[in-house]
């Protein structure tokens, strides 16, 4: 009887382990729900940014156990199409019907899945078609320029069309060119805006501007730019232009943050957004600092001034 003590205990603790996590899966499986609660009732408002980061944060948990993965799978690619982030959506819907081929709903996500490419592909087209615009604007200008070199307002022109396609070294020289033909070039809006003008009345392009949220613990600083062309070893795929963002986020409160996300934008020369990316930064202490990099590509390789962005920054506090 004595031999068989041990072993009781031992089965006894296996058990109550068994059901302890069990008990322990369906409480996380429970405390999960009201996150799609949330997401759904952001959705109905029509405030698909927020209801994008509620599915997001719920796909993304660490917890096994996802009931309504398949409801915010459907609906974060809904919330991607709304915002016409059409290459998340179309990503997006592609996992949904690899994963759940059999959901009633795969039909309509095909459907969409069809719209998102169409609009990409529209995209693309309209990109092309401003590059090759740009492109025949600056050769026409520097024939004009060099037929006439005194022109001011011919080498203002060329510095604007070098600006549009993102060629800022050949703009600088050409807005120097006008100034130097007419100073009065040097009260322009867009000189003024891009260029600094030094005590020696040299030129130099301003910085990138940056416009992060002020209110609240979250905070980006140290940001930085860089535009780069990027292609795959083999040289399948054709080289593209890649606008790179990196910085460094900071929970300056007295709280503890989670699902801190940081969202970079950029715009064209026309003010169109150009491309847009949500950075997940996780969870955040008081007084941590996070990293952070965003590689912006989805303008088709169009150079049109993506010099311009700003971000923004999601986040929860506990």
């Amino acid at each position: 009887m004595r031999r068989c003590l041990p072993v009781l205990l031992v089965t006894a603790g296996l058990f109550a382990a068994f059901f302890c996590s069990c008990g322990t899966g369906r409480l996380l499986a429970v405390r999960q729900e009201p996150l799609i609660q949330e997401a759904e009732e952001q959705f109905e408002r029509g405030a698909y940014q927020q209801a994008l980061l509620k599915y997001t944060a719920y796909l993304y948990s660490p917890h096994v156990s996802k009931p309504n993965e398949a409801l915010a799978l459907y609906k974060m690619g809904y919330c991607q199409f709304f915002l016409k982030n059409y290459r998340d959506a179309s990503q997006t819907f592609q996992r949904f019907l690899a994963d759940f081929p059999n959901d009633p709903r795969a039909a309509e996500v095909e459907e969409l899945l069809g719209k998102t490419k169409e609009y990409q592909r529209q995209e693309r087209q309209r990109s092309r078609e401003r590059v090759e615009a740009a492109v025949r604007e600056i050769v026409n200008l520097k024939q004009a320029t060099e037929a006439d070199p005194q022109d001011a307002e011919k080498q203002f022109q060329l510095g604007e069309s070098y600006w549009k396609m993102g060629q800022f070294d050949d703009a600088l020289k050409a807005y120097e060119k006008a100034i130097e033909l007419n100073p009065r070039y040097l009260e322009h809006p867009s000189i003024r805006k891009r260029l600094i003008v030094s005590d020696d009345a040299s030129l130099a392009l301003r910085p990138s501007p940056v416009t992060p949220k002020k209110d609240g613990p979250i905070r980006v600083r140290n940001v930085e730019t860089k535009h780069v062309k990027r292609a795959d070893f083999w040289g399948v795929h054709p080289t593209e232009n890649v606008y790179v963002v990196s910085g460094e986020v900071i929970n300056v409160g007295d709280r503890t943050c989670t699902n801190v996300q940081v969202e970079v934008t950029i715009f064209d020369f026309y003010e169109n957004v150009m491309d847009t990316r949500m950075v997940r930064i996780g969870t955040m202490r008081p007084g941590q600092r996070r990293h952070f990099v965003a590689e912006l590509n989805r303008f088709a390789g169009d150079p049109l001034d993506i010099r311009r962005y700003e971000t923004q920054v999601f986040y929860e506090e506990q």
